[in-house]
């Protein structure tokens, strides 16, 4: 998937279909069911990847019966093609010059959030930034309650933000910890403070 994306880039299986994704997701026959899903997860926000290319692969794993049960993030690493495609915008499986195209890279954490939001299309904790992209993008055909669409309409309670009464539900920030207390990271341990620089003394 992606006109700019190579499968060599990284070592991680992709399943782009070999034929066009399906303007929805029932237009397709269904070749796979649930358990038969990849056990390998899939890889998202990979450079050369758009949003575009993101909700294509959604919809073919709706409608090929796919769910992610995790999905990778790319992150860039050492000796590998895609870290350069990463550090530079541009794919070095193709001939490089000063004028070569520039290719896109999902840096932002956004669109890092979103890529592998599509992919886990099933999850609900997902959906409200699922709605929100594919209104952007001009695919709010794919909201709503039938099987044609990717993600539905309603918001179910306990999920995003909603309360078990399906009520907004207001973040409150942390609060200090009492003096005294053992902290971890698990419990809210806060930064190293940091140390006072030592003043500098005048001539004797």
């Amino acid at each position: 998937f992606g006109k700019n994306f190579s499968s060599t880039g990284m070592r991680t299986p992709t399943a782009a279909p070999t034929e066009s994704p399906s303007a929805s997701p029932t237009e397709a026959p269904t070749t796979a069911s649930p358990s038969e899903s990849p056990t390998e997860s899939p890889s998202a926000a990979h450079p050369g990847t758009t949003d575009q290319d993101m909700l294509d692969l959604a919809i073919w794993l709706k409608t090929n019966g796919y769910r992610a049960d995790q999905v990778q993030a790319f992150l860039p690493g050492p000796m590998a093609t895609a870290t350069a495609m990463w550090h530079t915008g541009l794919n070095p499986l193709k001939k490089i010059s000063r004028d070569g195209e520039q290719m896109l890279v999902p840096k932002s954490p956004v669109q890092r959030r979103l890529h592998k939001a599509l992919l886990r299309y099933h999850d609900a904790n997902n959906w409200p930034a699922i709605r929100e992209a594919l209104k952007r993008m001009g695919r709010a055909d794919l909201i709503g309650n039938g099987k044609a669409h990717l993600v539905p309409a309603w918001q179910p309670a306990g999920t995003a933000g909603l309360s078990a009464k399906g009520e907004s539900v207001t973040v409150r920030s942390p609060r200090r910890p009492r003096p005294g207390l053992l902290l971890t990271q698990h419990t809210g341990l806060p930064p190293p403070p940091r140390a006072s620089k030592p003043k500098a003394r005048g001539p004797r």
